[in-house]
């Protein structure tokens, strides 16, 4: 990251985005109340991008943390992400890749990927993804396109992209481009109102979290709140 972009991050974004998510916090507690007291499911907000390993890392560790949980996991595909202009962004993303694997073996997982994801297969699984929004199958189809591009490492064209798609929905995928393409651009302006600009990142009653990095501690949050396993 160049100098200047690495002041801004220091001295104004992230102090602004911990006191942003400070009070976020504590405006959430009397909404969790009654949510929890009326027995609704708790509401968490997970903002992925297929070119990006921490997201296959974050959503296959967080299938296991909701497992059992009475969790409403609404996903985000985002194709733009980070800082714009950021002039590092090529080596960042390498060296994501050798610490998602560093990450994904501490979990007893198998990172296969060396190499970035193309952007256009990255950007058609981000369209199917969001094709299934409001569809019980979503997770199971980010999580299978994730996996096979970074753990299995497997080369996807389009074809192979609606393949996994139409093996999980049932049904084939009808895209309008144009359209779809907006609704990932709107999914990025939406993380970034609610006050993040990068990927896994995951809003957990009020709470942000990076999904590859907090596990855990999303699973601990949740427990606090009330939303445990069953």
């Amino acid at each position: 990251m160049g100098k200047c972009a690495k002041e801004y991050v220091a001295k104004a974004l992230v102090p602004s985005l911990l006191v942003s998510a400070s009070r976020a916090k504590r405006a959430a507690r009397p909404l969790i109340r009654a949510v929890k007291i009326m027995g609704r499911p708790a509401k968490a907000e997970l903002f992925i991008a297929f070119d990006d390993p921490y997201s296959w890392v974050g959503l296959d560790l967080l299938e296991d943390v909701l497992r059992g949980r009475n969790v409403d996991l609404r996903i985000y595909p985002v194709t733009e992400r980070g800082i714009s202009g950021d002039p590092d962004r090529e080596d960042r993303l390498a060296y994501s890749i050798v610490d998602a694997a560093r990450i994904a073996a501490r979990h007893s997982k198998t990172m296969q990927r060396k190499d970035p994801v193309k952007p256009e297969t990255a950007a058609m699984a981000a369209r199917l993804a969001e094709s299934c929004r409001g569809a019980e199958m979503m997770m199971e189809v980010c999580l299978r396109f994730l996996k096979a591009l970074w753990e299995k490492n497997e080369d996807l064209d389009e074809a192979d992209l609606f393949c996994i798609h139409r093996e999980v929905t049932g049904q084939d995928a009808s895209l309008q481009t144009d359209a779809m393409d907006r609704r990932l651009e709107q999914n990025r302006e939406l993380m970034f109102k609610k006050g993040h600009w990068e990927t896994p990142a995951i809003l957990v009653l009020g709470q942000w979290y990076f999904a590859h990095e907090r596990a855990d501690r999303i699973g601990e949050w949740l427990d606090r709140a009330g939303w445990r396993k069953q």
